[in-house]
């Protein structure tokens, strides 16, 4: 076994704050791959709302310029967008969501932790801030990565 994490999870229940105090000592080869997998299909996301957002605003500097060829290039433009929210709608669904509780709940179980509000996707979909979610989930899968390594 590797490093030890101790990871404190910010929940809300009713309303009202609270900590699940998490301990981390394995994480399978699985997990990391699956991971992997999810990270890219993050990543995908952010690249598609970033071009959307840059052809945006190529679309009102040119609407407001007005060069010459200005609305075939927006419709072009235009026609890009659709394309890249296709892309992400493609993710926003349920089944990317249950990917990640998944493994969240394989890396709970594989650390002991049997109480089924914990492994249940109600918890994690309700309760628990995605930002939260993820940052837990960078913690657990990179607990073993020498960081003075990488720098």
């Amino acid at each position: 076994m590797g490093i030890v994490l101790k990871y404190d999870l910010e929940y809300r229940e009713k309303g009202e704050k609270k900590i699940l105090s998490l301990s981390i000592d394995f994480v399978s080869n699985y997990c990391i791959r699956e991971y992997a997998e999810i990270s890219a299909a993050i990543a995908t996301v952010k690249n598609s709302w970033q071009k959307i957002s840059d052809l945006t605003t190529e679309i009102t500097a040119a609407a407001i310029e007005q060069p010459e060829g200005y609305k075939q290039a927006n419709a072009e433009r235009k026609a890009q967008i659709e394309e890249y929210t296709k892309g992400i709608l493609d993710y926003s669904d349920d089944k990317f969501l249950r990917r990640r509780f998944e493994l969240i709940k394989l890396l709970l179980s594989d650390n002991g932790i049997t109480d089924e509000n914990f492994l249940s996707f109600d918890f994690w979909d309700r309760q628990v801030d995605p930002a939260t979610a993820n940052a837990f989930l960078d913690a657990a899968i990179y607990k073993d990565i020498n960081k003075k390594k990488l720098q």
